[in-house]
């Protein structure tokens, strides 16, 4: 009996530890995740990164003795969350092994369904205070949350917290889209990765730096694609084996050119650069191209950047590499010359080389003497083509200079644009004085639609009249679209209610001239051609 009761007491014993393991056991199991982190990339669909249980958030908290305190808006009311308990938004990517950086974005799940409101981008992050090494007022998961500084209640459930901008504070509109509570998963979205360069198209001056004029993705070559059936035949050698490249879809050099808003012409050179480094070969000079049938209208067989190609025409084979190939010349294929260095292969960048402009000769004034105040401003009005003096030899610095002059040089300094009256095909010139064979007469109209100079009367424009200092610095003025200066100028001939007197002001400010003397201006005076010119080299070189 005794020996049946004590088997009773131990199997009893042994049901009882059993059942606590069983417990356990079952409790371990029944802790689900409090917290999932996902990323994303771009629309496709999130990958779980990592799974937290409350234990395990415990294990990164961290602990602020008096809370930190976000403030939000619902309506007028302000409210309070103060997070005395949290994980920071650092500590938990790190501790899950992802990121949140530039151009990334937090999407976030409640409990009950995706978050819709707010901004959380890393740049709306960055202007609340999101600082990835030191933040007072860190971004973070708030394990124990409250709204008010009293009330700390702790619900086991996930806020995000974070600062909203002096702006939303002050317009109240941070209204609770800072707070999603009851989080149950947090999503890093990258954005797609940008597509790599298939081709580059640089331009470079003589021996300047390239620059990159475009650069184009294989997606966005494809789009300027043109498409043979039965390809273009390339023909080269290589010894005494003759070679073909067929190309059955290719991107013409005109087109690819167009398209990047650049030009090859006469004195220009094409460089490759292939995926090993630049092209040793060949000669792509626009008059060796040219010679090869380069055709910049109509090519039968164009010089183009192969899409699709092989070296028989049975054999086509589209590596998604870019070979560039043209034509080649009679004599070359006679002469089994063209062994390969018309075909750049793998080809990812071409530069066009446009041949450096020889600097034009600048005439030589007798009366330009090198001491004089206006010798630079006349030298360079020339060589920018502004003037071109009275002769060979003469510039004539002290020669009256005429209204016609005057909004002539004016014209040719903002780069000669041409003037055009819209919708009416012939040219109306509002000015019985002003013919439209004459040389400043769309100099004129330009002035005149541009508010510069409005004529001596509804009909007359007088060219042929001198223009005063008054008016160049008035003209100059209204070309300059310049704001009233704050000061008035200080001579005692210039009216402070004279039209030129903003001008006169405006000039003296930017040192354009600093009148005739201490307190003249001289406004009615003829203003000379060495006035003129330099009132332009300073105004445009002080720009």
């Amino acid at each position: 009996m005794k020996r049946a009761i004590s088997f009773l007491l131990t199997l009893l014993m042994l049901l009882s530890m059993l059942t606590g393991l069983s417990t356990v056991a079952f409790a371990e199991e029944a802790e689900s995740a409090a917290l999932e982190i996902y990323t994303q990339t771009g629309e496709a669909e999130p990958e779980l990164v990592k799974s937290y249980k409350l234990s395990e958030l415990d294990a990164l908290k961290e602990t602020a003795k008096d809370g930190y305190t976000y403030v939000y808006w619902k309506g007028e009311d302000q409210k309070q969350v103060v997070a005395t308990e949290l994980v920071s938004l650092d500590a938990l990517l790190s501790d899950a092994g992802t990121t949140f950086g530039a151009g990334d974005e937090l999407k976030f799940t409640c409990s009950d369904g995706p978050y819709p409101k707010g901004d959380f981008s890393y740049e709306s992050m960055a202007e609340r205070g999101y600082d990835t090494e030191n933040n007072a007022v860190p971004s973070a998961f708030a394990l124990t949350y409250g709204n008010t500084l009293e009330a700390q209640e702790n619900t086991g459930k996930l806020r995000f917290v974070c600062g909203a901008t002096a702006a939303e504070l002050e317009a109240k509109s941070a209204a609770g889209n800072r707070m999603p509570s009851d989080v149950i998963a947090v999503t890093i979205v990258k954005p797609e990765p940008a597509e790599t360069p298939a081709l580059e198209v640089y331009t470079k001056t003589g021996d300047a730096e390239p620059e990159l004029v475009k650069s184009y993705a294989a997606s966005e070559l494809a789009e300027l694609k043109e498409t043979t059936e039965t390809g273009y035949c390339y023909v080269y050698w290589k010894g005494d084996d003759m070679k073909t490249i067929v190309a059955t879809e290719y991107v013409t050099l005109d087109a690819l050119l167009s398209d990047a808003g650049t030009t090859f012409g006469a004195g220009d050179e094409l460089k490759f650069t292939c995926s090993d480094g630049p092209y040793p070969k060949g000669d792509f000079s626009y008059e060796s191209m040219a010679e090869r049938g380069y055709d910049t209208e109509n090519n039968a067989v164009p010089s183009a950047f192969a899409l699709t190609y092989g070296n028989t025409l049975e054999a086509q084979e589209n590596t998604g590499k870019l070979r560039f190939v043209c034509g080649a010349t009679a004599a070359e294929l006679e002469a089994k010359s063209a062994a390969g260095n018309r075909m750049p292969s793998d080809v990812i960048a071409v530069t066009i080389v446009k041949a450096e402009e020889p600097p034009k000769p600048v005439a030589v004034f007798d009366d330009v003497a090198k001491d004089a105040y206006y010798y630079d401003a006349v030298y360079w009005a020339v060589g920018k083509e502004i003037t071109k003096g009275t002769s060979e030899k003469t510039f004539s610095p002290y020669k009256d200079c005429t209204r016609a002059e005057m909004v002539t040089f004016l014209w040719r300094a903002a780069g000669s644009p041409a003037y055009v009256i819209v919708g009416d095909p012939l040219m109306v010139i509002p000015f019985q004085d002003v013919k439209s064979t004459d040389y400043f007469c769309q100099a004129v109209l330009w002035a005149v639609h541009n508010g510069i100079t409005k004529g001596t009367s509804v009909t007359t424009f007088s060219p042929d009249k001198t223009v005063s200092r008054a008016e160049a610095v008035t003209f100059l003025f209204r070309m300059a679209k310049a704001e009233k200066p704050e000061k008035a100028a200080s001579f005692t001939d210039v009216p402070a209610d004279a039209y030129y007197a903003d001008a006169v002001a405006w000039a003296c400010a930017k040192e354009i001239t600093l009148g005739t003397s201490a307190t003249t201006f001289s406004p009615n005076n003829p203003c000379l051609r060495a006035q003129i010119v330099t009132f332009l080299y300073r105004y445009f070189n002080a720009k």
